[in-house]
């Protein structure tokens, strides 16, 4: 079971005036250098019209929350056991996140440009649940894609 400690920060002055329109939560697995490009990722979806609440869910110490702090100290880490699996983390997360809309991706997927807004489009227009394509960062390896296409292979844009 995840444990909820060693937080950068509570989030709570985050959004002074309003919830977030969107929270998305990351396990951290797979170490820093990973994560940040999922990160510079998220990023890019974030404008004055679309605020994002980043919850990244790390059980890998001080390399991860060094560089979130550098590369995205808009988000919010927590610590989780050691042990946590990801479906734990993904809980920690979803106990932590404070907007209505909550997104859960992983460090290794890369969002394309928009991807939270057109989320929370087809939110608003009336659709319970929001999927949308995604990219893999984990290209390193045979291993790194095969474990991204079983999973992730219903989530790619379709191809020629």
């Amino acid at each position: 079971m995840p444990v909820d400690r060693a937080c950068i920060r509570d989030g709570t002055a985050q959004f002074p005036h309003r919830q977030p329109d969107l929270s998305v939560i990351i396990p951290a697995v797979n170490g820093p250098e990973i994560l940040v490009e999922c990160l510079d990722a998220l990023r890019q979806n974030m404008d004055s019209a679309t605020t994002l609440e980043i919850l990244v869910i790390e059980r890998g110490g001080i390399p991860v929350r060094r560089v979130v702090a550098e590369r995205a100290p808009e988000a919010i880490v927590w610590e989780a056991d050691a042990q946590a699996t990801i479906p734990q983390m993904r809980a920690l997360g979803f106990r932590r996140a404070k907007a209505e809309a909550i997104a859960v991706i992983e460090d290794h997927v890369l969002v394309p440009r928009n991807w939270a807004r057109q989320l929370l489009d087809a939110l608003a227009s009336g659709a319970d649940v929001v999927g949308g394509s995604v990219q893999n960062a984990a290209t390193a390896t045979l291993v790194d894609w095969a474990a991204f296409l079983c999973e992730y292979s219903h989530l790619l844009s379709p191809a020629a």
